[in-house]
């Protein structure tokens, strides 16, 4: 098919390739007035040239991927997300990556922008080198939302009970603080020869 060469006008080709034996080869093409090709389409495939605007919700194989245009939100496996990505699916979700960072999250908040977390890759490939998690941030540990672990963003760790402000046992560049009593069922046991005492007393 093609245009009158009076206007300068897109073409839709169509090319049948005769094929012994077999299905014949159809293919058509969308160019446009410069010549550039945009699509390409045959009997298996459509490939698109150009940016695809869609202004209605898409669907692909009904739920694999959704995206809902009235509320911003896309699903995996989900036709229906509640969240901004919403994943559905009953066997192991996997995140694989070449970099040393596999994923980072990033949280805008107001003006604390850009908050970020890490996951990061093992330094080597022995088996005793760590995942890392990195942050410039303070990071908390919660169990039934409320507060267990807390690292600051010094360093510092912090193990807390019963959702306390305070913390039971505290790190600091000094040593360990402890608040409350301390049970052992064996030794306690000091490097240096000598005794424990109380400050309190």
């Amino acid at each position: 098919f093609g245009q009158p060469s009076s206007a300068a006008r897109g073409q839709i080709q169509y090319q049948h390739n005769a094929v012994s034996g077999g299905t014949p080869a159809e293919t058509f093409r969308f160019i446009t007035a410069g010549g550039t090709e945009t699509m390409l389409m045959n009997s298996t495939s459509i490939d698109l040239k150009r940016t695809v605007n869609v202004t209605g919700d898409l669907a692909v194989d009904t739920d694999t991927l959704f995206v809902d245009s009235s509320s911003d939100k896309v699903g995996i496996n989900l036709a229906s997300p509640s969240y901004q990505l919403d994943l559905v699916g009953t066997q192991r979700n996997t995140v694989s990556a070449e970099d040393t960072n596999i994923l980072i999250l990033n949280a805008n908040m107001g003006d604390h922008n850009n908050r970020t977390l890490t996951f990061k890759a093992p330094e080597t490939d022995s088996g005793s080198s760590p995942f890392i998690i990195g942050t410039g941030n303070s990071i908390q540990f919660e169990v039934d939302n409320t507060r267990t672990l807390l690292i600051d963003d010094g360093g510092q760790i912090n193990l807390h009970h019963d959702g306390s402000t305070t913390a039971k046992l505290s790190t600091t560049s000094s040593g360990v603080n402890v608040t409350g009593d301390v049970v052992a069922t064996g030794h306690l046991r000091n490097s240096v020869p000598t005794d424990f005492w109380n400050s309190g007393s």
